[in-house]
C-alpha cells in the first residue's frame, strides 16, 4: 500500500469538505437577515456538493451519475476550489483562503499523475 497516495487521499477529501465549511462560513457571515444567512448558508454548499457528485469520471471514485470527460472534470474541480478560495477571503479570512490555496496546490502536486491524465483527456 501506499501511504503517501492514501495520506493525498485523505488530505483532498479533507479539501472538499473544507471547500463546503468555507462556502456556508461566507454565506452565514455575509448576510444579516436570517433568511438570507439559511438560504446561502446551506444552499450555496448543497450546490457545490452536488455538482461534485453528480459530475464525475469514470473509474474515478464511485459510479458517476453524469459521466464527464477527464478535462471538464479538471475544470469543476478547479472552479470548486477557486470558489471556496474567494468566498473564503471575501468573508473576512484571507489567510486561511492563502493557506487552503498553498494546501490544495500540494495536494494536486502531489496528485501530477491523476491531474495530468484529466488534463491531456486521457481519461
Amino acid at each position: 500500500m501506499d501511504y503517501v497516495k492514501f495520506g493525498n487521499l485523505i488530505l483532498r477529501f479533507i479539501a472538499e469538505l473544507a471547500a463546503l465549511v468555507a462556502a456556508g462560513y461566507w454565506g452565514f457571515s455575509r448576510f444579516d437577515d436570517i433568511i438570507f444567512k439559511l438560504l446561502w448558508g446551506f444552499g450555496v454548499p448543497f450546490l457545490m456538493a452536488a455538482a461534485w457528485g453528480i459530475f464525475r469520471v469514470p473509474g474515478d471514485g464511485g459510479a458517476p451519475i453524469v459521466a464527464v470527460g477527464g478535462q471538464i472534470r479538471l475544470g469543476l474541480e478547479i472552479s470548486y476550489f477557486v470558489l471556496a478560495i474567494y468566498l473564503l477571503a471575501a468573508a473576512g479570512r484571507p489567510v486561511l483562503a492563502t493557506i487552503f490555496a498553498m494546501i490544495l496546490l500540494v495536494n494536486y502536486a502531489m496528485d501530477y499523475e491523476r491531474v495530468w491524465s484529466f488534463a491531456v483527456g486521457k481519461r
